[in-house]
């Protein structure tokens, strides 16, 4: 786990460990072009978590045009057992993007985060 935190303008990582919580890792199962200029994306959920973060990019490495959604659990549709779905909208059209998700939770006034998941792709309709 790590913690994402911002010193005037810049982030820094570092490791920490929460007592008594741990945050499971998550994964996306498929990301699929829904309609126009939309994805959505399936992923497994983590016990214990409070909400997600979807990572997307039209670069494979996520260095450049990267944007983050944050949702909670409760945003996201059931959609079997453990599966989830989000849908992220207003993409570009005929690009390919790449998503990676992340779970956390909030202890003691301070957000933790999981790691991202391996990164998923798909071709905007």
């Amino acid at each position: 786990m790590w913690r994402e935190v911002v010193f005037d303008g810049w982030a820094s990582k570092y490791s920490v460990s929460i007592n008594k919580a741990k945050i499971g890792n998550v994964s996306i199962s498929k990301v699929k072009a829904a309609r126009k200029k939309k994805v959505n994306v399936t992923f497994t959920t983590a016990n214990g978590v409070v909400g997600y973060q979807i990572r997307y990019s039209t670069d494979k490495n996520f260095e450049k045009n990267v944007k983050i959604k944050t949702f909670n659990l409760n945003k996201a549709k059931i959609v079997n057992g453990n599966k989830r779905a989000y849908t992220i909208s207003k993409l570009k059209k005929n690009k390919k993007y790449y998503f990676q998700i992340r779970a956390y939770v909030d202890r003691d006034n301070s957000r933790y985060y999981s790691d991202w998941s391996k990164a998923k792709k798909v071709k905007v309709k």
